[in-house]
């Protein structure tokens, strides 16, 4: 009896086991582990690549990144944080709901033969963004300016063209940037000097040209400018980069020359003919008689000038003094003033004088000009 029982038991746990198996593979899971726009994403991408064999458990409709293990693809929970399909002979083109994968910071699709333009819109929070040697044209999409986290960008080797685009004032974390053998024109772009953390540049191999000034205060270890159209001097600083090619320019040989000393003009000296040209420019170099010449001919007028007007200023003094010393021995003996005195006196003093005068025949007349006075 106790054995029939256990013999039952282990049928019926052999039972459900069975029964469990099969409702794994006739029913798999309706709702997978990956975060729905990821699947998305890369359910896209899938097909724009055009179904290849290459990416294995891949599916365009359907299927669970994550939980079925996609080549390729490496997920973080229920979040795809990584694609790596480079060297697989992809063909077509990236897709257009990359923009979806939000929580991706790896996208190698690199040594593929991918063609038509970089999508403009991007993962939002790549780190690293690998495209290289593939068939991409068009320009470098303006979504890259919104990428603060970018650390390395690879475009390499593809059919880019037109300016680079000013597209890095806020990349202050991108470390590698490689844009070479491509069709790049113009010059470098200005917004390349907020490029702080950049170690290494790479731009060989296009149609660049101007000068190199923008790259001055980076802290490049590896620069590469080499068969393009770059005009100019060679910044000095950039001479102290460990691997720094750059033949195959127009450069200017030897060191770039410093900047020119900047000597204000003498007191006094007025520039010719207004003239604002900057110092040292076209002018010879001044020698020591004319330094002396030219000290002469300002010194000289206002020293001339200095005495003159003291000379002037004493004379003045001299005069006034000697009219008041005039004045002061005439002044018992009459009432009448000097001509240099202030009219209100010159009427007192003439008032007083013809009183004592004239006192007993022009009595009134004299009496009312003193009441006045």
């Amino acid at each position: 009896m106790e054995k029939s029982s256990n013999s039952a038991l282990i049928s019926l746990f052999s039972v459900a086991f069975v029964a469990l198996i099969a409702a794994t593979i006739l029913f798999p899971c309706v709702e997978g582990t990956t975060d729905p726009s990821d699947v998305q994403g890369l359910q896209v991408m899938y097909s724009s690549l055009n179904n290849p064999s290459q990416l294995t458990n891949w599916q365009a409709s359907g299927g669970d990144p994550c939980g079925q293990s996609w080549k390729g693809v490496t997920c973080q929970g229920s979040a795809v944080v990584s694609i790596q399909i480079s060297g697989l002979g992809l063909s077509g083109t990236m897709g257009y709901l990359l923009s979806d994968l939000t929580s991706l910071r790896t996208l190698d699709m690199s040594n593929n033969n991918i063609h038509d333009s970089i999508p403009y819109q991007l993962p939002p929070n790549l780190t690293t963004l690998n495209l290289a040697n593939n068939n991409l044209g068009g320009n470098v999409p303006y979504s890259i300016t919104t990428m603060v986290s970018l650390n390395y960008l690879n475009v390499s080797q593809n059919a880019l063209t037109q300016a680079i685009g000013d597209l890095f004032a806020n990349l202050g974390r991108l470390a590698t940037l490689d844009l070479s053998f491509n069709n790049f024109d113009g010059n470098l772009p200005g917004s390349f000097s907020s490029l702080l953390n950049l170690s290494t540049l790479h731009v060989q191999n296009n149609q660049l040209s101007g000068s190199l000034d923008v790259l001055a205060g980076l802290p490049l270890t590896d620069l590469n400018v080499a068969n393009n159209q770059f005009t100019g001097w060679i910044p000095n600083v950039l001479s102290s980069i460990p691997n720094f090619i750059y033949s195959g320019n127009s450069f200017d040989n030897g060191p770039a020359p410093p900047p020119p000393p900047y000597a204000p003009p003498p007191p006094g000296k007025s520039h010719n003919n207004g003239s604002h040209s900057p110092p040292g420019a076209n002018t010879p170099p001044s020698t020591p008689d004319d330094g002396n010449q030219n000290n002469g001919l300002t010194v000289g007028p206002i020293i001339g000038i200095s005495l003159g007007s003291l000379g002037v200023v004493l004379f003045a003094m001299l005069v006034v003094v000697f009219c008041l010393r005039k004045g002061k021995k005439k002044e018992p003996a009459a009432a009448k003033t000097s001509a240099g005195s202030l009219p209100v006196s010159t009427e007192k003093g003439m008032s007083f004088s013809m009183k004592k005068k004239k006192e007993g025949k022009k009595k009134p007349y004299l009496q009312h000009l003193f009441y006045i006075s």
